[in-house]
């Protein structure tokens, strides 16, 4: 028997296309997170392996209205893998529009040894017309 794959996305805004759901193995597990700061505390608590780990870069304001993004949970899982207690990932994909922050992301997984996988978007994504930053969705 095949274990489904687990996946993580750290995304503010952007849904999974259905079929991109549908296509999944019944069973698969999803995490998504809208914000670093509940990203690093799942990984910190949810010691599962992931199949595949989905980065957005922007991930809006903070509660605080501070700037977020996902470099805190690039830092997060450096820091992790640097400790000796690396977060254990099949694949890392950048999904995000931002040029900059694709480039940061996948330099600073290159630093610990990590390859990763750049994609559009609009192949996976989609954001609702009506959207604002939900919360996480288990």
């Amino acid at each position: 028997m095949v274990n489904a794959p687990s996946i993580f996305v750290v995304d503010d805004l952007r849904h999974f296309k259905d079929e991109i759901l549908l296509s999944a193995d019944e069973g698969s597990y999803f995490r998504m997170c809208r914000t670093s700061q509940s990203a690093v505390e799942t990984l910190d608590k949810d010691r599962r392996h992931w199949d595949q780990f989905w980065f957005d870069h922007d991930l809006g304001m903070t509660p605080d209205g501070e700037v977020d993004d996902t470099m805190a949970v690039v830092d997060y899982l450096i820091f992790r893998e640097r400790q000796g207690d690396p977060v254990s990932v099949g694949n890392y994909i950048i999904h995000s529009s931002n040029p900059a922050g694709v480039k940061n992301i996948a330099l600073a997984l290159s630093s610990i040894g990590r390859d990763c996988v750049i994609v559009d978007p609009s192949n996976f994504f989609f954001v609702p017309e009506t959207e604002t930053p939900a919360s996480d969705i288990l």
